[in-house]
């Protein structure tokens, strides 16, 4: 079990069963998650990947050597696949034909606890996983009496990594086709602040400010790279003329 450690205005700690009771049942598998309940805890930390066909699946390892005794990437393996391994034998033959569940399935089986939802991937950070959890939390809560949502929690980057590794990937990549379809143009004609299009960079600033409510970060930093784009196609056409007369 592992508690938050100290309590909020006079409250007592959160206890969360790590992967469930995973020390004596197989870890991110339904059989620990209720024990972990049965045990006295508020609700459980979990792992989930999103597979090889889409779904949100909860594991820990990037592969299932460990747990399912047969190695298989989570991220490249479908749900089907995935769904007829055995997680639970290596815990013991009480545990024989536990599977990998969803994270749905956990919810729906922990509609009153409290879920701590840890995102997996490999490298960059999966925004594919972050969109998918998010839709299935909302579903998840509709379901729900208002007085069992207490609240929702993001946990991950802030500050400069927010900036670097979520908000600006998919604006740069949202303003690289606008750049490549125009950059013959943009460099004939020095008048390239309409050439360059606003709509895009502040479309996906509306979209990122909406999935994942940094409103004033999002449109900063779409500012500031339509800037830093203006500036470059400046100082490229510049250059540019100003070989064109050395060589008159």
């Amino acid at each position: 079990m592992a508690g938050d450690g100290v309590g909020r205005a006079g409250r007592p700690p959160i206890i969360l069963g790590h992967r469930g009771a995973s020390a004596e049942a197989p870890e991110n598998t339904l059989a620990a998650f209720r024990l972990a309940v049965e045990q006295g805890a508020d609700g459980v930390e979990l792992d989930v990947w999103r597979c090889g066909s889409g779904e949100v699946v909860v594991h820990h390892d990037p592969d299932t050597a460990r747990t399912g005794g047969v190695a298989r990437l989570v991220s490249s393996t479908p749900w089907a696949e995935l769904r007829r391994l055995d997680v639970g034998s290596w815990k013991g033959e009480r545990f024989a034909g536990e599977r990998i569940p969803l994270l749905a399935e956990v919810l729906d089986a922990l509609p009153t606890a409290v879920v701590n939802v840890e995102l997996k991937s490999s490298g960059w950070p999966d925004l594919a996983l972050a969109r998918a959890v998010a839709e299935i939390l909302r579903g998840a809560w509709a379901s729900l009496p208002r007085e069992h949502i207490e609240a929702g929690l993001s946990f991950g980057f802030c500050g400069l990594r927010l900036y670097r590794r979520i908000i600006l990937p998919p604006v740069v990549m949202a303003c690289v086709p606008v750049m490549g379809n125009q950059m013959i143009q943009i460099i004939k004609d020095s008048a390239f602040l309409t050439i360059i299009a606003v709509p895009e960079l502040t479309h996906e600033a509306s979209a990122i400010q909406s999935m994942y409510y940094v409103p004033f970060a999002a449109f900063v930093s779409a500012v500031a790279l339509y800037w830093l784009l203006c500036r470059s196609v400046e100082l490229v056409v510049a250059m540019i003329e100003r070989r064109a007369e050395e060589r008159r």
